[in-house]
């Protein structure tokens, strides 16, 4: 017994809810890779001149039971429709907790099966949109069909959570956000990995525990920085040596918050007043430092993306 939820905007339905569940794990492809080649004429073989990563494809078996053969119209529609929306939305696969089997005696009832509490299969969820079309079909009392998806931005799994629920409540295992395979460390065996928020430092740590390197406007990241004293500009340094730079006054107060594509003061647009370079915030760890300012505090809340790990960042695989 499998279920999904469904997330756009505040909004989330958990199909088990309303009596559809899914027949076998959510079905996910790789991310589909898209290479470009070129050619030099009289040499043999090809020149790799690009590799990027296209899309997912999700497929999800769909199962809902009812009394009457007049039910099954109305529930085919009622999931088709939620299915068909033409709005991107999250999915997030869940699993039941425990499945608990009473056995019956010759004669004796045990009554109704006891349906499980679900949770999260992991911490993780795609933004995807219908593809092609779904087809239900009527067995005995079941309906069944297969909802196909693909992903409608980044071709990765993302977490549900972000760096500053961990820096701000920990890994809680028991929230369901979290999960093993998503490359978090354990609290005190590295330092500073679960650590986002510094104050008056020359340097830090900032470890992303995602498999994809955070530095695409499509992905969720932002920085903030709160100035406790007055300067001239304002660089941050990242772990590949790109420098963001505000070249502006800032006065003790000033909140300057980074978040691809756009850079505010005070809430104000300031990117006209920066180099226009936004950090980037690579899986693994890294090393970056604040210049120009001695006395402020820094915040980083990212999500982590997952599915295309670098074989040359791996560490240990068993």
């Amino acid at each position: 017994m499998y279920s999904l939820e469904l997330v756009q905007g505040t909004k989330s339905i958990r199909l088990h809810e309303a009596g559809f569940y899914l027949a076998s794990p959510l079905k996910v492809s790789s991310p589909e890779i898209i290479n470009e080649f070129s050619r030099i004429d009289g040499r043999p073989g090809r020149i790799l001149g690009n590799s990027s990563h296209e899309k997912i494809v999700l497929e999800a078996e769909i199962e809902f039971d009812f009394s009457l053969d007049a039910q099954y119209p109305m529930l085919r529609d009622q999931i088709m429709a939620v299915l068909s929306g033409s709005e991107p939305f999250y999915i997030r696969e869940m699993v039941p907790e425990h499945v608990r089997v009473s056995f019956e005696k010759p004669g004796e009832r045990t009554g109704a099966m006891d349906l499980p509490n679900m949770r999260y299969a992991n911490g993780k969820q795609y933004l995807v949109i219908g593809t092609g079309s779904q087809v239900f079909e009527q067995i005995a009392l079941t309906g069944k069909g297969t909802a196909t998806f693909e992903t409608a931005m980044l071709p990765y799994a993302e977490s549900i959570g972000t760096s500053k629920v961990i820096n701000d409540n920990g890994v809680d295992v028991s929230s369901g956000i979290w999960s093993f395979g998503m490359g978090l460390q354990m609290d005190g065996v590295n330092k500073d990995t679960w650590k986002y928020k510094y104050s008056d430092v020359s340097t830090f740590n900032i470890y992303n525990p995602g498999h994809v390197d955070i530095n695409d406007w499509k992905q969720y990241c932002q920085i903030t920085i709160t100035a406790k004293q007055s300067a001239s500009s304002i660089r941050l340094v990242d772990a590949t040596g790109g420098v963001f730079i505000l070249t502006r006054d800032i006065k003790a107060g000033d909140v300057i918050k980074i978040s691809q594509p756009y850079v505010k003061v005070n809430d104000a647009t300031a990117l006209h007043q920066s180099n226009y370079y936004f950090p980037v915030i690579k899986a693994g760890q890294n090393a970056m430092r604040v210049e120009g300012i001695s006395y402020y505090e820094i915040e980083f809340d990212f999500k982590f993306y997952y599915g295309a790990q670098k074989i040359k960042d791996l560490e240990v695989w068993k």
